[in-house]
């Protein structure tokens, strides 16, 4: 397991840096602008990521275990675009028409931005995620990692040296148009990186390609177990909260969105990638497969005592009102009990066992939905029934977890990491602290 530790600790050490400068961007935005001008960009935001994780179907993390037989020769891959590429970029593009017919219709796109933007955003942003999983699968993350960050940084860098340098005023075509456009060039980038891979195939060759069933079989395993997360997500919630509150109370809890899907990020990037490694290497027998759970469990431990760190130190700060503080800790509670899902999702789908957590989440949703629907104007009950219709399904997790596989969570973290988590929380609320005295004052 030494090489896998190693491998840990190096996504875990990049995930955080990079993570770090995109918080801090978002919550330079929500100090500077106006609420409801953040708000409107939130919304506008969350809009195109939520058609592009509902319109993208689970596709992405479909094709992962047919990867090295779609890449095997050139007949193969060319069946990739004609059986993936193509069908999914027309499921994009529905789910792109359907976003931006449903944000006009509820007043949430700004009338100041070409439409034909936010279809080009949709399509192309979700054609890059679904290359970005073949990719990976294919052992060629390294240029997506160079890709992904050369593309933020840029991103971060332009905006910035524009309104401090260049002294433009911030507004939401400066923030969108360059977000596009770093998006288009990024997947010219993957393009090309995978035009290059299929030269490099044989003709032809002898594996087999999984049957159109066995793939929309996968897929709809994947959209069960992942539902809940996409559906009730900061992406579908910051627009429906916005559409009944007002843009204002969506400015926070966009921010909010923000700053735990970066934890979500650094979780994905640790235990997602690294996990599927870990338990794909592990035996099926529950000795190797307890092995290789407890080094991810306590990853996830320490990641989450750092959130809780840090949200009990910058709630002062960016809350300023009770009810929102309370609207904070719920959300921050309900991506809780995603990271650690996580794990179990990768160990349940390595033992071929995913049909047990998509049944259990599936309930989970419905009656998640309910609570949406009872509650629409009242997010601090829509969340808390959230929560704990959450925890009941991890814990039915957990259950099942140690009845097929004999995995208990029992990994410990030291003194040294608490007072490393306590020293992060501090300083991200310091440094957030900073930023609101400069520009405001």
């Amino acid at each position: 397991m030494g090489i896998f530790n190693k491998i840990l600790r190096i996504n875990f050490a990049t995930s955080l840096l990079f993570e770090c400068a995109r918080v801090a961007h978002f919550v330079a935005l929500f100090l500077m602008m106006q609420k409801k001008q953040f708000g409107a960009l939130g919304i506008l935001f969350s809009i195109v990521y939520a058609a592009i994780q509902i319109g993208s179907m689970e596709g992405g993390n479909a094709l992962i275990p047919y990867a090295n037989a779609f890449t095997n020769n050139k007949k193969n891959f060319i069946q990739l675009i004609r059986l993936y590429a193509l069908p999914q970029a027309l499921l994009l593009s529905v789910s792109a028409i359907i976003a931006v017919y449903i944000g006009q219709r509820a007043n949430l796109i700004p009338e100041d931005l070409h439409i034909a933007s936010l279809y080009i955003f949709i399509i192309f942003e979700g054609m890059r995620a679904s290359f970005r999983h073949m990719l990976h699968a294919i052992l060629l993350g390294r240029i997506i990692a160079l890709v992904d960050t050369a593309s933020s940084y840029g991103y971060f860098i332009f905006v910035w040296s524009a309104i401090l340098i260049g002294g433009y005023q911030l507004s939401l075509q400066l923030l969108w148009y360059p977000f596009v456009a770093g998006s288009v060039i990024a997947i010219t980038i993957f393009l090309f990186s995978t035009i290059r891979e299929y030269y490099k195939l044989p003709v032809s060759g002898t594996e087999s390609l999984p049957s159109f069933k066995e793939l929309t079989q996968q897929r709809a395993q994947l959209i069960l177990l992942h539902a809940p997360k996409n559906i009730f997500s900061g992406n579908i919630l910051v627009p429906f909260f916005g559409y009944t509150l007002g843009a204002s109370h969506a400015a926070t809890l966009k921010i909010i969105s923000h700053i735990a899907n970066s934890f979500r990020a650094i979780t994905t990037s640790v235990v997602g990638f690294s996990g599927a490694a870990l338990f794909t290497k592990a035996s099926r027998g529950s000795a190797n497969i307890n092995r290789a759970f407890q080094p991810l469990w306590k990853v996830v431990l320490i990641i989450l005592l750092v959130l809780s760190v840090a949200i009990i130190t910058t709630i002062p700060v960016i809350a300023n009102e009770w009810n929102i503080g309370i609207i904070t800790i719920a959300f921050f509670s309900m991506a809780f009990l995603d990271y650690i899902f996580i794990i179990y999702e990768q160990m349940f789908l390595s033992q071929k066992k995913a049909y047990i957590l998509a049944a259990i989440r599936t309930i989970e949703i419905i009656a998640s939905y309910a609570m949406l629907i009872g509650y629409a104007k009242d997010p601090a009950i829509v969340m808390g029934g959230i929560i704990v219709f959450r925890s009941i399904s991890f814990s039915a997790a957990v259950y099942f977890g140690y009845k097929y596989s004999n995995v208990w969570p029992s990994a410990r973290i030291n003194s040294l990491q608490i007072m490393s988590a306590i020293g992060i929380g501090i300083m991200s609320a310091g440094i957030i602290h900073i930023v609101r005295t400069t520009f405001l004052l």
